[in-house]
């Protein structure tokens, strides 16, 4: 005979599992937003994270009994293949309302660089849906490749989470990473595709965390991300509430019980920065910059890490031995320059850069760790970034405006690269207005003013793959649409940074073109910089037909015509080319010509 709590289970389900009784009956909820029905006793799925050689966090959480259940015990075991055949590894865990009915394990004694599969079961033989999950390799293991998705900023009001299931059907992916708003803490009124009714608000307290987090968890796709790659996860701002001192440590405690993050510091629950090696390859080093920010670092200057943190990861990086380090971090870090950027977009930008809250209110503690970087011969650094909602790929450097230090066709002078592969779901140009139609001329305007950009996107919405070879990083962004449940996923850009280069390549056409202009003696363009005309002369005569072409300095063709005659000077009418910087490029049968110019 079943137990009374199966038969409130079946109750429970019916009344859509994340409220009481009472407040269930008045939701009316959006489209795919539901929970495990096959697994009655554990509607939220299971999870794991921070991946250690020999140690793994598992998660679930059983529906809530009815008050009168003071615990429950739950079994919990590990196996290496899905039917359970030979378990491995088991333990015992009892959960109570203290926790919120969650059951977290540090699963310790597992063997290094392993796939498991694990599962729980309550006292009354219900069984959970079967996660999988890897274990990290030894320091010293030899790694021929590692794969790794990076995600960020995944609203489940403002459209569905079709990337995360894409990131779900992958199965050669040893991490998962999340670098920030997991969850959101309230509803943008210019993006409501998937809101219930009535609609959420601000969490106020540590139930009404603990129900955004039960929320979440009724989507299916994310459900199946959790389940299928194991999880490295960093909260940004509305993961919890980090403005208000009252709240904070209760929103940090249902992130904690809901997310599966190993607590680096016990006795700081504030303290989430922490790394995780992948033997001789990887390491992976998680840092904060919302918490700890706003200490006095020296004369008037403030860090944006804390200065504990700081010295963590300085220490942290200089005691590295693996090939590659990727460092992961709520907000962008190469920075965003709109100083002269026209007044053309309904954005309202913070003075000179796009976000002081971002690395550029904190350029002297950046400055720091770059030169501390270069000064320890620090190579193969990647930080991997989310919160902007928006593509982009850049080189860090801290002078990117400075020729003499930086070199924006090829990249030197960079100490390593950042990749921010887009938004899950949250909004981004075109839900704040602007015309996708344009979003060419802004990814030019973005690069005329940012000249260490690499790449740039505006509209689209995904997920980052990096591909970590001991020779190189492949990193793509992949664009799956929001708007309505689909499988449809495009690669939008791979981008390849090289062992000790510390920069990304730079797209082939731009480097030949350099190499082009090295040996162009016979053409001069004038004038230069110029605004609406472009002349074009040549010292003699070319005597053959030939191509004009003009390209960004990221590789892409803007302009070309054909000239039929033998010219030994030409105009070109610019047109609603934006201000930048260009090559002309002229082809003959016989010979190529290049020459750099200025738009204003």
């Amino acid at each position: 005979m079943k137990h009374p709590y199966y038969q409130y289970l079946m109750i429970l389900f019916f009344l859509v599992l994340t409220q009481s009784p009472t407040q269930a009956q008045e939701i009316i909820m959006p489209d795919n937003m539901y929970a495990d029905s096959t697994n009655l006793a554990f509607p939220y799925g299971v999870t794991s994270g921070d991946p250690l050689p020999n140690a793994v966090i598992i998660w679930t959480r059983i529906a809530t009994p009815p008050v009168t259940v003071l615990s429950i015990p739950v079994t919990w075991e590990m196996a290496l293949n899905e039917d359970f055949a030979d378990i491995v590894l088991s333990g015992n865990f009892e959960t109570n309302p203290t926790r919120d009915w969650t059951i977290k394990v540090d699963a310790i004694g597992l063997q290094p660089y392993t796939t498991y599969y694990y599962r729980f079961v309550d006292s009354e033989g219900n069984i959970s849906q079967t996660g999988r999950t890897k274990t990290a390799p030894e320091a010293n293991d030899n790694i021929d490749e590692i794969k790794v998705a990076v995600a960020s900023c995944s609203s489940v009001y403002s459209g569905y989470f079709n990337a995360y299931k894409r990131i779900a059907e992958r199965n050669d992916l040893d991490l998962m990473i999340h670098v920030g708003d997991y969850l959101y803490d309230f509803v943008d009124g210019d993006e409501q595709v998937r809101v219930p009714t009535p609609t959420p608000t601000v969490p106020n307290s540590l139930e009404e965390w603990r129900e955004r987090h039960k929320y979440y968890l009724l989507d299916p796709d994310l459900r199946a991300a959790r389940q299928q790659h194991p999880w490295i996860v960093l909260w940004d701002n509305h993961d919890i509430s980090h403005n208000n001192p009252d709240l904070i440590l209760a929103s940090i405690q249902a992130f904690m019980e809901y997310v599966p993050v190993r607590a680096p510091d016990l006795e700081e629950p504030k303290n989430i920065y922490r790394s995780f090696n992948y033997g001789n390859l990887l390491d992976v080093v998680i840092i904060d910059i919302l918490v700890h920010r706003d200490q006095d670092m020296q004369g008037d200057e403030w860090s944006v890490l804390g200065l504990e943190q700081y010295d963590w990861l300085l220490n942290t990086l200089e005691n590295s031995d693996a090939k590659w380090r990727v460092i992961g971090n709520q907000k962008q870090m190469a920075g965003w320059n709109v100083d002269g950027v026209p007044d053309v977009f309904p954005i309202e930008f913070d003075g000179p850069v796009a976000d002081s809250t971002s690395w550029d209110g904190y350029n002297a503690e950046r400055v720091l760790i770059y030169d501390f970087l270069t000064n320890n011969n620090i190579n193969n650094n990647l930080v991997v970034t989310g919160d902007l909602h928006i593509s982009m790929a850049s080189d860090l450097t801290a002078t990117p405006l400075d020729t003499l230090t930086y070199n924006e066709t090829t990249g030197e002078g960079s100490v390593g690269v950042e990749f921010l592969p887009t938004s899950i779901s949250r909004g981004n140009l075109d839900e704040q207005g602007i015309s996708p139609d344009i979003n060419d001329f802004v990814v030019d305007l973005d690069k005329f003013y940012n000249p260490n950009r690499v790449y740039a996107e505006f509209i689209q919405h995904g997920y980052g793959l990096l591909h970590i070879k001991p020779d190189s990083v492949i990193a793509q962004i992949w664009y799956s649409p929001i708007l309505e449940i689909s499988e449809e996923e495009i690669l939008g850009v791979e981008l390849v940074m090289r062992d000790a280069e510390n920069h990304w390549v730079h797209p082939q056409i731009s480097t030949q073109i350099a190499a082009i202009e090295k040996e162009s003696e016979g053409m001069e363009l004038y004038p230069n910089p110029t605004k609406d005309a472009l002349n074009i002369s040549f010292k003699e005569k070319l005597n053959s037909n030939y191509n004009v072409e003009i390209w960004s300095l990221d590789g892409r063709l803007l302009m070309q015509q054909k000239v039929n005659n033998n010219l030994d000077k030409l105009t070109l009418t610019l047109g609603n080319l934006p201000k930048g910087n260009y090559y002309v490029l002229i082809h003959t049968a016989t010979t190529k010509m290049a020459k750099s110019f200025v738009k204003e």
